[in-house]
């Protein structure tokens, strides 16, 4: 299903930008176009296949040790999902995309300049600016290798926070829990209360 997904992001993409007046191609730059084609739908579908297989592994999983828990103990449950709840992770990556969006500029803007350089190389070398467009490319390159740095040492911390908090979950669940079975309200391994 992602492979078939990328396949029409691609197609749409390509199919929009045949339809766009010429003044748009004024106002954004052929490399940052092709960035968007490579890289951020590049992105887009790596995600899709992820959570898909996420999805396939551990849904039926969660779907069913949710309905038994809830038959177990209602606020057991709540223990159970609040600290990998969708709301908590999406507000937990928030974080992450000024970090991504500013590496997908970079890339668009390294990808335009060199672009730019290998459709004008006639000009450039009639001018006499090899030196200085490649002075240029390399600063942009390192912009771009800059970026990836900080989403990375932002990745490296977040990563071990996110699991941290996860294991305070499980810690709070398995403190509950431990309470209900020493007051003889569930018992261990049991499937109702």
């Amino acid at each position: 299903m992602s492979r078939d997904i990328e396949f029409d992001l691609r197609n749409d993409y390509f199919v929009s930008l045949q339809t766009k007046p010429a003044a748009f191609f004024q106002d954004h730059p052929t490399g940052d176009l092709m960035a968007r084609a490579t890289n951020d739908l590049q992105a887009v579908a790596d995600d899709l296949r992820t959570g898909d297989h996420v999805q396939r592994q551990y849904g039926p999983h969660r779907a069913g040790a949710s309905s038994s828990w809830a038959r177990i103990d209602s606020r057991l449950t709540s223990w159970r999902s609040s600290p990998c709840g969708r709301r908590r992770r999406h507000e937990a990556l928030r974080p992450a995309h000024p970090h991504l969006f500013e590496r997908s500029g970079q890339f668009s803007t390294l990808s335009a300049r060199a672009q730019e350089n290998l459709s004008g190389a006639r000009v450039v070398r009639a001018y006499a600016q090899e030196e200085s467009e490649k002075a240029e490319f390399g600063r942009l390159n390192l912009e771009y290798v800059e970026g990836n740095r900080r989403l990375l040492r932002w990745s490296v911390a977040f990563h071990p926070l996110l699991q941290g908090l996860i294991g305070l979950g499980f810690a709070a669940v398995l403190w509950y829990g431990g309470r209900l079975v020493m007051a003889n309200r569930i018992t261990v391994g049991s499937s109702s209360p």
